[in-house]
């Protein structure tokens, strides 16, 4: 646009203090164990969730699934399921948590335990998925690098290739093995 003297007038701008988009829950991982300790001996079960800014990690605790368990296995009771369908309904116990925790807000489920921790998104620089066969055992294995830490878990509830797929959907392309 030009003013009355020829001269270029600017377009009027939008409001460039406008806020970020709120925080919300992208995906979940469940079932993650995170190595702590000497030899790992410190090892605790987490559900990863995966938000549009950070990753969180949410205890899970023997009591969250005490509750769960109780209430899949009373389900699959009040449906005429025997001893081996209530065992079977109890099982799917680590991703009913983590249906739990994608339908909560993120400030919440750090709330939930003291131990909760969150990593930005912005600070991840590579991670690292495979899978490690040994002679009778196999297992799951994540490691997240970040520009201060690195975190080494193992992946109990989900494949590798569902956990890769998983950080994919959520945008997470960076530096994924």
């Amino acid at each position: 646009m030009l003013d009355g003297r020829g001269r270029s007038q600017g377009v009027p701008m939008s409001n460039p203090m406008s806020t970020p988009p709120a925080e919300y829950v992208q995906a979940t991982i469940p079932g993650a164990t995170v190595k702590a300790g000497p030899l790992g001996l410190n090892a605790r079960l987490h559900t990863i969730v995966i938000t549009n800014y950070r990753l969180l990690f949410v205890r899970s605790t023997t009591a969250d699934f005490r509750r769960i368990a109780a209430e899949l296995k009373q389900q699959a009771r009040d449906a005429g399921k025997g001893r081996i369908g209530q065992w079977g309904a109890q099982q799917r116990a680590q991703h009913v948590l983590a249906q739990e925790c994608a339908a909560m807000a993120p400030a919440d489920l750090l709330a939930k335990h003291p131990k909760n921790f969150a990593i930005d998104r912005a600070t991840v620089t590579k991670l690292k998925l495979k899978r490690v066969e040994n002679y009778e055992t196999s297992e799951n294995r994540l490691s997240i690098k970040t520009t201060g830490k690195n975190y080494k878990l193992l992946l109990n509830g989900i494949s590798v290739a569902d956990a890769r797929q998983t950080f994919l959907n959520a945008g997470l392309k960076q530096g994924l093995l």
